[in-house]
């Protein structure tokens, strides 16, 4: 794991997270890591800051949300952004509507409960895979 925060400086990160505590907790790790954390509380939410413009450099999303979930949210994102990056995260793989293989390029998977230092090593594997 890095500790030079100047190497995140222009890497923005999407984080999309229903339940608050974790939300913060997430976004307030990544930001001490140096990366620009934009953040959203559903996909709808998520989705609106897409269209107003924000062009992260990777997606990590819950997968079970009320309203769009984040499976439906990356579908979207795909379609103009086939390449982004996403790391799905849950806790709750059992539903049967968890299909990994409607996604071209690259998505990566974590499940809850993780290590803050669990996410940060993932987060960092999958933008040095990126470019």
């Amino acid at each position: 794991m890095s500790n030079n925060n100047k190497q995140h400086d222009h890497d923005i990160v999407f984080l999309v997270e229903d339940e608050d505590t974790l939300r913060y907790l997430l976004k307030k790790q990544m930001s001490q890591l140096g990366y620009e954390v934009h953040d959203a509380e559903n996909g709808e939410e998520a989705w609106e800051k897409l269209a107003d413009g924000l062009k992260p450099r990777l997606l990590i999303t819950d997968i079970i949300m009320p309203g769009m979930s984040g499976m439906d949210l990356a579908e979207k994102i795909r379609r103009n952004h086939p390449q982004l990056p996403i790391i799905f995260i849950s806790g709750y793989l059992h539903d049967e509507k968890v299909d990994f293989n409607r996604f071209s390029g690259k998505v990566h998977f974590l499940r809850k409960p993780f290590t803050l230092r669990t996410l940060t090593e993932k987060v960092e594997e999958v933008l040095n895979d990126s470019g």
